[in-house]
């Protein structure tokens, strides 16, 4: 073979290491090309074999070779075991020395491609490949782009995650697949790659690439083995406190390098934090971030982003411009809260009962939910957790320092918990407004008298209408009132009012959940079967009056209100006549000549007419149809009196 030869053979190795072809399909090909052409080589390429086979497309080669010589592609060296008929002596050679019609070294017979048993003919040689890898290998369907895909590692609301193995820079990674492909699901996709991509620390999981392949976008990451932070505590064996409070200290070392980059993370929980074999820590899951860095930024303002028990109040009330760096800080406040005493600092029925809960309420301090907690991660906790950011640590780097104090024992800057401010969380979480400004000034000039900290947590808020609170009230009540499923227009008409009137910035987080809404709707309306149109009418009439509320399109709930049911119609009349009429206008005229038999034909209103070309128009006056009713006209058309329409069930 000629160096033209050996350039498809590296052609069709290309093919191999983009995971285009298996090692299996190209064994095949070179058995093939062998047998049929092996007098003549140089008349037919390998990769024709390969085309004719139907293993690749002549378009997908031309593709790869204009990545041939692409320096950035690692260079693998493939290596053919052939055997020799004669004396059953096997050889390994360069794959392109094996297209030179080799001789046997022992008895001079020629070698041939030939499979043994328990093993592969083409092998890579550059480097070693790990058996659960090579086992998927020799599966065609478990090769995706350059990847191999090896096992599910899980499946959430974002769409499902694979451990692969990229087979051109040889190691495992983490391949993302969004559930769908829709905007909102890209956007997301994107974002975590433009968050996350740029960042190289080691407490925050890598991002390698962002692409669509084979009609599906994914995002390859860092491959992790080990367990998220909320499974990894449960052991066994349990782990300790001090390994609990390093996993969150290190995750906040992560996160500060993060906010320097200008990436807010804001959905920290112990489920986006990943603890491999050795006990490294890895943030992960940067798919909400906030870039503050500009035009990367996706967030949109008004909308509520995140896991609700680890959001701080700003997040909650979806106040995204109030959203910084010290929203992160709660939540890894909240976070080692939930690790260290296995309760959640808010809990509830719904996300609305948390949401309500963390406007309005203050989370019980640590002491409460484990009583052995020591009086300085109490302290810490409820610093992180401060239920206004000012009181909050302003940088993860200085929680983590308190965290590093506290692990070495030595005095940590949160300070206690204090009398005096036990008593105000108390007031401010029984008491109405009016007695807790009176309580909450009276101890605060108290406590002023003997100590004044410039870390101290922040006096109340002066007496007045609470704008959180009085918002976390309209909010749960109007979301209700605007669920399709419990759409109660006379109540959702005033509060609409009532946001528009007093929290306008509201508007656009409602109206980001009302679009997510009429996405639901207009699912269930165009994915509803035609079979079920008639018995649905009720819940589609109010689907159509929600649509109708919010100003959405409702063309979709009026096509099957507008629904009637289907008849069969049956039509044998002599000579012969053309059907016309709107109940079978959709049908082509060829074949709507009778004789005329069809079943499921919607039922529509307007006449039907028999034509004939010399016999001229016959009308055909139909009875009031019925949803599954058959419709049988016959007759004569030189006679119209002879034309009968009897019906049936």
């Amino acid at each position: 073979m000629d160096s033209s030869g050996s350039r498809d053979l590296e052609l069709l190795l290309l093919a191999v290491q983009q995971g285009v072809l298996s090692n299996k399909q190209v064994e095949e090909c070179l058995r093939d090309w062998e047998e049929k052409h092996r007098d003549s080589p140089d008349s037919w390429a390998i990769s024709s074999v390969a085309i004719s086979k139907g293993f690749v497309t002549e378009q997908r080669l031309e593709e790869l070779s204009k990545r041939a010589n692409d320096p950035s592609l690692t260079a693998l060296r493939f290596d053919v075991v052939m055997n020799c008929p004669k004396c059953r002596e096997s050889q390994t050679l360069r794959a392109d020395a094996a297209l030179k019609h080799p001789k046997c070294p022992k008895c001079d017979g020629s070698l041939r491609f030939q499979k043994q048993s328990g093993n592969t003919t083409l092998q890579a040689t550059s480097r070693t490949v790990p058996e659960d890898v090579r086992q998927a290998m020799l599966d065609p369907k478990s090769r995706f782009a350059k990847y191999v895909l090896i096992a599910k590692l899980g499946v959430g609301g974002m769409g499902e995650v694979w451990r692969a193995w990229d087979t051109v820079l040889h190691r495992s990674v983490a391949l993302k697949f969004p559930r769908t492909t829709g905007a909102d699901e890209i956007r997301r996709l994107y974002l975590e790659a433009q968050g996350a991509g740029s960042l190289n620390h080691p407490n925050v999981a890598s991002i390698y690439e962002i692409a669509e392949a084979e009609g599906r976008h994914y995002i390859a990451m860092q491959y992790i083995q080990g367990k998220t932070a909320d499974m990894q505590v449960k052991g066994p064996p349990a782990a300790p406190l001090k390994d609990i409070i390093r996993w969150v200290r290190d995750a906040a070392l992560g996160v500060h390098y993060a906010h320097e980059a200008g990436v807010i993370h804001r959905d920290l929980k112990p489920a986006n934090m990943m603890i491999d074999v050795d006990g490294r820590v890895y943030v992960m899951d940067f798919g909400l971030a906030k870039l503050t860095g500009g035009e990367g930024s996706a967030t949109v303002s008004g909308a509520i982003l995140g896991t609700p028990a680890f959001m701080p109040p700003e997040q909650a009330a979806a106040n995204a411009g109030q959203v910084d760096r010290r929203s992160d800080i709660y939540s890894l406040g909240a976070t080692l809260y939930v690790l260290a005493s296995g309760r959640r600092p808010f809990d509830g029925d719904s996300a609305t009962e948390i949401l309500v809960q963390i406007l309005t309420t203050e989370p019980p301090m640590l002491r409460q939910v484990m009583p052995g907690a020591p009086w300085e991660l109490e302290a810490i906790l409820a610093r992180a957790m401060a239920r206004h950011r000012e009181g909050r640590y302003q940088t993860a780097k200085e929680f983590a320092a308190d965290l590093d104090r506290f692990l070495a024992n030595e005095p940590v800057e949160a300070r206690r918990q204090t009398l005096t401010h036990r008593f105000v969380r108390k007031a401010k979480k029984n008491a109405g407004l009016l007695v807790t400004a009176i309580v909450v000034l009276a101890l605060a000039t108290a406590a002023g008298i003997f100590y004044v900290r410039s870390t101290r947590i922040p006096d109340a808020a002066p007496a007045g209408p609470d704008r959180l609170k009085e918002w976390a009230v309209i909010f749960p009540k109007l979301t209700r009132s605007l669920a399709v499923e419990t759409f109660d227009p006379a109540t959702a008409g005033p509060l609409m009012a009532k946001m528009d009137a007093s929290f306008p910035e509201q508007r656009q987080g409602i109206d980001l959940l009302l679009d997510r809404e009429f996405k639901d709707v207009l699912r269930m309306l165009d994915d509803m079967p035609r079979s079920a149109w008639l018995e649905s009418a009720e819940r589609v009439r109010r689907y159509r009056a929600w649509l109708a509320f919010t100003k959405k399109p409702t063309e979709s709930a009026d096509r099957i209100l507008a629904y009637r049911g289907t008849i069969s119609l049956t039509v044998q009349v002599s000579p012969y006549a053309e059907v016309r009429g709107p109940i079978v206008d959709a049908i082509p005229p060829e074949e709507r000549l009778t004789p005329f038999m069809r079943k499921d034909l919607e039922i529509l209103d307007g006449a039907l007419e028999l034509v004939h070309p010399e016999l001229g128009t016959r009308p055909v006056k139909l009875p009031p149809l019925r949803n599954g009713s058959s419709i049988t006209i016959e007759g004569n058309m030189k006679d119209p009196q002879s034309i009968k329409i009897s019906e049936g069930p």
